[in-house]
Protein backbone atom coordinates (compact mmCIF):
# COMPACT_ATOMS: atom_id res chain seq x y z
CA UNK A 1 0.00 0.00 0.00
CA UNK A 2 2.57 2.50 1.02
CA UNK A 3 4.55 2.92 -2.39
CA UNK A 4 1.07 3.12 -4.01
CA UNK A 5 0.11 5.25 -1.65
CA UNK A 6 0.07 8.58 -3.06
CA UNK A 7 -1.03 7.98 -6.66
CA UNK A 8 -3.78 6.01 -5.43
CA UNK A 9 -5.07 8.63 -3.11
CA UNK A 10 -4.37 11.66 -5.62
CA UNK A 11 -6.83 9.68 -8.42
CA UNK A 12 -8.93 8.55 -5.85
CA UNK A 13 -9.49 11.04 -3.43
CA UNK A 14 -8.69 13.99 -5.53
CA UNK A 15 -9.52 13.60 -8.95
CA UNK A 16 -5.66 13.62 -10.35
CA UNK A 17 -4.93 11.90 -13.59
CA UNK A 18 -1.42 9.63 -13.25
CA UNK A 19 0.79 9.77 -16.19
CA UNK A 20 3.58 6.93 -15.30
CA UNK A 21 7.01 8.02 -16.62
CA UNK A 22 8.18 4.73 -17.00
CA UNK A 23 5.26 3.70 -19.44
CA UNK A 24 5.93 6.90 -21.45
CA UNK A 25 9.68 6.12 -21.71
CA UNK A 26 8.60 2.33 -22.64
CA UNK A 27 6.58 4.28 -25.61
CA UNK A 28 9.33 6.50 -26.59
CA UNK A 29 11.78 3.47 -26.78
CA UNK A 30 9.45 1.13 -28.55
CA UNK A 31 9.58 -1.70 -25.47
CA UNK A 32 6.78 -3.10 -23.32
CA UNK A 33 7.20 -1.72 -19.86
CA UNK A 34 8.77 -3.82 -17.02
CA UNK A 35 7.84 -6.19 -15.80
CA UNK A 36 7.16 -7.27 -19.39
CA UNK A 37 11.03 -6.03 -20.40
CA UNK A 38 13.31 -6.67 -17.80
CA UNK A 39 14.17 -4.17 -15.25
CA UNK A 40 17.83 -4.77 -15.93
CA UNK A 41 17.46 -4.31 -19.55
CA UNK A 42 14.64 -1.28 -19.36
CA UNK A 43 16.55 0.93 -17.18
CA UNK A 44 20.04 -0.05 -20.07
CA UNK A 45 17.63 0.96 -22.52
CA UNK A 46 16.50 4.05 -20.71
CA UNK A 47 19.87 5.62 -19.60
CA UNK A 48 20.89 5.40 -23.34
CA UNK A 49 17.66 7.54 -24.28
CA UNK A 50 17.90 9.73 -21.34
CA UNK A 51 21.60 10.53 -21.56
CA UNK A 52 21.32 12.11 -25.66
CA UNK A 53 21.33 15.33 -25.51
CA UNK A 54 17.44 15.31 -26.46
CA UNK A 55 15.90 12.96 -24.06
CA UNK A 56 15.46 15.22 -21.04
CA UNK A 57 13.60 17.38 -23.80
CA UNK A 58 12.11 14.48 -25.39
CA UNK A 59 10.78 12.81 -22.91
CA UNK A 60 9.56 16.10 -20.99
CA UNK A 61 7.46 16.80 -24.20
CA UNK A 62 5.58 13.64 -24.75
CA UNK A 63 5.04 14.01 -20.54
CA UNK A 64 3.38 17.20 -21.71
CA UNK A 65 1.58 16.95 -24.74
CA UNK A 66 -0.07 13.41 -23.00
CA UNK A 67 -0.82 15.88 -19.62
CA UNK A 68 -2.63 18.09 -21.94
CA UNK A 69 -4.31 15.73 -23.56
CA UNK A 70 -5.86 14.57 -20.44
CA UNK A 71 -7.78 17.93 -20.32
CA UNK A 72 -7.80 18.03 -16.46
CA UNK A 73 -6.45 20.53 -14.41
CA UNK A 74 -4.88 17.83 -11.80
CA UNK A 75 -2.15 16.05 -13.49
CA UNK A 76 0.14 13.42 -11.36
CA UNK A 77 3.73 12.59 -13.62
CA UNK A 78 5.05 9.74 -11.27
CA UNK A 79 8.79 8.05 -11.47
CA UNK A 80 10.50 11.26 -12.98
CA UNK A 81 14.24 10.01 -12.72
CA UNK A 82 16.47 13.14 -13.71
CA UNK A 83 16.76 16.25 -12.83
CA UNK A 84 17.01 17.67 -16.86
CA UNK A 85 13.86 16.17 -17.18
CA UNK A 86 12.18 17.76 -14.36
CA UNK A 87 14.08 21.07 -15.70
CA UNK A 88 12.78 20.80 -19.26
CA UNK A 89 9.18 20.04 -17.96
CA UNK A 90 9.10 23.38 -16.03
CA UNK A 91 10.59 25.33 -19.06
CA UNK A 92 8.20 23.64 -21.23
CA UNK A 93 5.02 24.25 -19.02
CA UNK A 94 5.73 27.80 -18.29
CA UNK A 95 2.08 28.04 -18.01
CA UNK A 96 1.04 25.95 -15.62
CA UNK A 97 1.54 25.67 -11.70
CA UNK A 98 3.98 22.25 -11.01
CA UNK A 99 4.43 21.46 -7.72
CA UNK A 100 7.14 18.64 -7.05
CA UNK A 101 6.11 16.07 -4.22
CA UNK A 102 9.50 13.39 -2.96
CA UNK A 103 8.46 10.37 -1.29
CA UNK A 104 11.56 9.24 0.67
CA UNK A 105 11.29 6.16 1.22
CA UNK A 106 14.19 4.29 3.86
CA UNK A 107 16.07 1.37 1.59
CA UNK A 108 14.54 -0.90 4.03
CA UNK A 109 10.89 -0.49 3.27
CA UNK A 110 11.90 0.31 -0.48
CA UNK A 111 13.46 -3.42 -0.73
CA UNK A 112 9.80 -4.78 1.10
CA UNK A 113 8.39 -3.42 -2.00
CA UNK A 114 10.20 -3.81 -4.82
CA UNK A 115 10.12 -7.35 -3.20
CA UNK A 116 6.76 -7.63 -3.51
CA UNK A 117 6.08 -6.57 -6.99
CA UNK A 118 8.56 -9.11 -8.02
CA UNK A 119 6.66 -12.79 -8.90
CA UNK A 120 10.01 -14.80 -7.51
CA UNK A 121 10.60 -12.34 -4.82
CA UNK A 122 14.01 -10.71 -4.76
CA UNK A 123 17.55 -10.52 -3.13
CA UNK A 124 18.69 -7.70 -1.61
CA UNK A 125 21.60 -7.74 -3.94
CA UNK A 126 19.16 -7.64 -6.73
CA UNK A 127 17.38 -4.85 -4.81
CA UNK A 128 21.11 -2.85 -4.53
CA UNK A 129 21.64 -3.41 -8.18
CA UNK A 130 18.08 -2.24 -9.71
CA UNK A 131 18.90 0.89 -7.23
CA UNK A 132 22.68 1.22 -8.38
CA UNK A 133 21.52 1.32 -12.74
CA UNK A 134 23.03 4.61 -13.49
CA UNK A 135 19.73 5.68 -14.57
CA UNK A 136 18.50 5.81 -10.90
CA UNK A 137 21.41 7.89 -10.17
CA UNK A 138 19.74 11.36 -9.59
CA UNK A 139 16.64 10.22 -7.75
CA UNK A 140 17.88 10.76 -4.11
CA UNK A 141 18.93 14.50 -5.57
CA UNK A 142 15.63 15.54 -6.82
CA UNK A 143 14.67 15.92 -3.13
CA UNK A 144 16.46 19.12 -3.23
CA UNK A 145 14.27 20.67 -5.98
CA UNK A 146 11.33 19.21 -3.87
CA UNK A 147 8.37 21.56 -3.03
CA UNK A 148 7.21 18.88 -0.50
CA UNK A 149 8.54 15.93 1.13
CA UNK A 150 6.34 12.67 2.40
CA UNK A 151 8.25 11.08 4.43
CA UNK A 152 7.04 7.10 4.00
CA UNK A 153 7.45 5.28 7.23
CA UNK A 154 4.86 5.91 9.06
CA UNK A 155 1.69 3.59 9.51
CA UNK A 156 -1.21 3.62 6.33
CA UNK A 157 -3.06 5.46 8.50
CA UNK A 158 -0.44 8.27 9.51
CA UNK A 159 0.16 8.48 5.71
CA UNK A 160 -2.80 9.16 4.41
CA UNK A 161 -3.45 12.06 7.14
CA UNK A 162 -0.30 13.73 5.90
CA UNK A 163 -0.91 13.58 2.32
CA UNK A 164 -4.86 14.96 2.58
CA UNK A 165 -3.65 17.51 5.24
CA UNK A 166 -1.23 18.68 2.26
CA UNK A 167 -3.55 19.11 0.26
CA UNK A 168 -5.80 20.30 2.18
CA UNK A 169 -2.96 23.17 2.59
CA UNK A 170 -2.81 23.57 -0.43
CA UNK A 171 -6.11 24.15 -1.14
CA UNK A 172 -6.95 21.00 -3.53
CA UNK A 173 -10.32 20.12 -1.95
CA UNK A 174 -11.44 16.09 -1.82
CA UNK A 175 -13.68 15.05 -4.57
CA UNK A 176 -16.94 13.10 -3.47
CA UNK A 177 -17.52 10.19 -5.16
Amino acid sequence: FLHDALPILLRNDFAYEEINTGQVVAEILGVPPVPQTLRANFQKLAWEFISQPDGPERLARRLLEIARGKNSPRILIDGLRQRATLENLRRLAHDTKIGIIFVHTPADLAFTFYAERIEHGASMDEFLSVRSAPVEAEVEGLIAMADAVLYNWTGRLQYRETIQTLMEELGIPEVIS
